[in-house]
């Protein structure tokens, strides 16, 4: 597909990216996914997506400094955060931090997330 775009889920529930997978690449996303906050970087260096989807609690590098080591990389990619913690304050800080979005699992149906997804593009 010409100018697919692509998606990087940072998240270590893999049922959670099956499904939202599944959903992105019926809307013609291209998804890639890793378990792990260093892979994150790591793959987020080298493909240069053009949105992030990233859980705060994912083991080996912390999503908040996962958070902050796109952000240097990159100023203007969006980052959605996708995460069970609901604390207010810390939805404040991440966005400080360069977060674009905010979504809690619990709250959040899966149409929801790959709407608001869509309508970065």
């Amino acid at each position: 597909m010409i100018n697919q775009k692509t998606i990087l889920f940072i998240e270590d529930d893999s049922l959670i990216v099956k499904l939202y997978t599944t959903r992105l690449e019926l809307e013609g996303f291209k998804v890639f996914w890793v378990d792990n906050g260093q892979e994150g970087i790591d793959k987020f260096s080298k493909l240069q997506p053009n949105l992030v989807v990233l859980d705060l609690m994912i083991p080996r590098v912390s999503g908040i400094d996962v958070l902050q080591a796109i952000r240097k990389q990159d100023k203007k990619v969006p980052i959605i955060i996708y995460t069970v913690l609901s604390d207010k304050k810390r939805v404040q800080e991440l966005k400080i931090k360069g977060a674009t979005d905010y979504f809690i699992k619990a709250d959040t149906h899966p149409k929801q997330l790959v709407e608001r997804i869509k309508s970065y593009f």
